[in-house]
């Protein structure tokens, strides 16, 4: 009966654009995001810049439940006809449907678009039966891929606590591995430090002192102090760093995207560049996220080689202003078990899937339990390479 009075009388409406949602109505609705990827502007900026766009294969299909001029629930979502971009590589999937005789694409997705790091659900106002209305929002999603004939639906790098709801629900849970440095209350880096065992600590200060030694100095550039200057530098280096990769590249954004988040999100964005010392250009630069709770790693190159220069941009310098900062979480992104190196645990995320194929349904569980298992045996090996005391 609660569920009923909850959901009774919503106006559910659908957008094709996340800027058609208004602004101050999501903000309230939202409040105060545990990942900055789910922000108003982020969100908005990825599709008005063209870098998530139909003809990228992300079309936007936003679900809204409103009571009267309340926004009491929301779906980001997105029809998709490839998987590129999601960084959950489900093309195995795809192929096996292929040979199955039945249909995987278009496919509805809800994630942060382009973004490999724990964030999504779905975001119910404040002080309502947030059950009843995602449970609302699942079945108008539900009828929807029953009118458009759609058979695949992915929630993909989830909210880990959104998890069980899903899987009450019918959704299949994939794991996937991916790390996480924790801040337990250090005030200063040397703090950080004296958790490694004792050669690993002289391998970090020798690595920090070949940036010194390499003539180098690191500058931290944040908020307003990033020009747009300084955001199209990145874009250089996002570019010059993917281009290396060809085929198996990652180069979803655009320059424009780029060009404009000085005024759409500087504010969650921190730049940390190397510079020749008393030099005007960047030699190399890493760009990444936050809130006040969580940093995340998304973009880096380099003009130069340098030893350890990779290191001091990405985890170094970011987890000593990280703790400077006060913030709690550092997702360096996705990538290779060097990490585990710098103090980063290999954790689990998830991604939700369901069909309403059976026969989908019936190959995913049967594989998923060994999938998942072995991704947890990569999870505990990695972590057994930690080189703490």
């Amino acid at each position: 009966m609660q569920d009923f009075l909850e959901t009774k009388g919503l106006d559910v409406r659908w957008y094709d654009r996340f800027h058609e949602i208004p602004e101050k109505a999501y903000r309230q609705l939202a409040g105060d995001q545990k990942s900055p990827f789910l922000d108003y502007n982020w969100l908005c900026w990825l599709e008005d810049s063209g870098s998530v766009s139909p003809v990228h294969g992300w079309e936007p299909r936003h679900l809204a439940l409103w009571q009267g001029s309340e926004l009491r629930a929301l779906a980001p979502l997105w029809l998709r006809n490839h998987s590129w971009g999601e960084f959950v590589f489900d093309f195995m999937w795809a192929d096996a449907a292929a040979q199955l005789g039945v249909p995987y694409y278009p496919k509805l997705v809800g994630m942060s678009p382009l973004t490999p790091s724990d964030a999504y659900y779905f975001l119910v106002a404040p002080h309502h039966d947030s059950k009843a209305l995602s449970a609302r929002l699942w079945q108008e999603i539900q009828a929807f891929m029953d009118k458009e004939g759609i058979v695949t639906c992915a929630f993909n790098w989830v909210d880990k606590n959104w998890t069980p709801e899903m899987r009450e629900r019918g959704f299949l849970l994939w794991e996937h591995q991916s790390y996480l440095w924790t801040n337990p209350g250090f005030h200063g880096f040397e703090d950080y430090l004296e958790g490694f065992s004792k050669n690993q600590r002289r391998n970090i200060r020798r690595e920090r002192q070949k940036i010194v030694q390499a003539g180098l100095e690191v500058r931290v550039i944040q908020g307003s102090e990033i020009t747009e200057k300084d955001f199209l530098s990145m874009y250089g280096f996002y570019k010059a760093t993917n281009d290396r990769f060809g085929p198996w590249a990652a180069k979803f954004l655009n320059q424009e995207f780029f060009k404009g988040l000085q005024q759409r999100a500087a504010g969650s964005v921190v730049l940390f560049a190397a510079y020749e010392k008393n030099g005007g250009k960047a030699l190399a630069m890493s760009m990444l996220l936050f809130n006040k709770r969580r940093l995340i790693g998304r973009y880096w190159g380099s003009r130069v080689r340098v030893d350890s220069l990779h290191f001091e941009l990405c985890y170094y310098a970011p987890i000593q202003w990280a703790i400077e900062q006060g913030i709690l979480e550092f997702d360096p992104g996705f990538g290779s078990p060097h990490k585990v190196r710098r103090g980063f645990r290999a954790v689990s995320s998830h991604s939700l899937h369901y069909f309403t194929e059976p026969l989908m349904t019936r190959l995913m569980e049967n594989y998923l339990y060994q999938l998942n298992q072995d991704n947890q045996e990569q999870i505990d090996y990695l972590n057994s390479l930690l080189p703490l005391k």
